[in-house]
């Protein structure tokens, strides 16, 4: 008979543990930043006084687990570049969503979503990579300035 662990494999050979470190914090945060876009997309913008910090946080957070997950599985990547790149793999999933969102909301929108989107797309997404990859970094900066014995090897 199964039991409860063997169907649930703890020990570390599942297939999200075997991704690289910043693949697997940016899949734990990206949900939030999909509700967050989507509040950003509907209100047309309006939302973005509430939502943009809370991106923030997101890109923080996204950086810290990076970080986290690169230093427990010893992969010998500094805090600082896993979450660098843990950012920068969340900014790709947000424009995924971005696109994927301005595709299904222009026919309810008889248009105007690629109207706004394709803009969107094109002038706010650069700055957002660049933002996503700086608060990814510091987010794995706080994690390595707080996580006892790696914070001689931050860069």
């Amino acid at each position: 008979m199964n039991d409860y662990n063997d169907y649930y494999d703890f020990d570390n050979n599942n297939r999200f543990s075997r991704l690289p470190a910043p693949v697997r914090a940016a899949l734990l945060v990206v949900f939030a930043l999909l509700i967050l876009n989507t509040i950003t997309f509907i209100t047309v913008g309006t939302g973005a006084t509430i939502s943009l910090p809370l991106i923030a946080l997101v890109y923080l957070a996204c950086g810290v687990l990076g970080a986290m997950f690169s230093v427990n599985t010893n992969d010998g990547q500094s805090p600082v570049i896993s979450g660098a790149l843990a950012g920068l793999i969340l900014w790709f999933f947000s424009f995924l969503i971005n696109i994927l969102l301005t595709i299904l909301l222009s026919a309810p929108s008889l248009g105007i979503s690629i109207a706004i989107g394709i803009p969107y797309l094109c002038l706010c997404a650069p700055t957002e990579l660049f933002i996503g990859a700086i608060l990814g970094s510091f987010g794995g900066l706080l994690y390595g300035f707080f996580d006892d014995g790696h914070n001689d090897d931050l860069l």
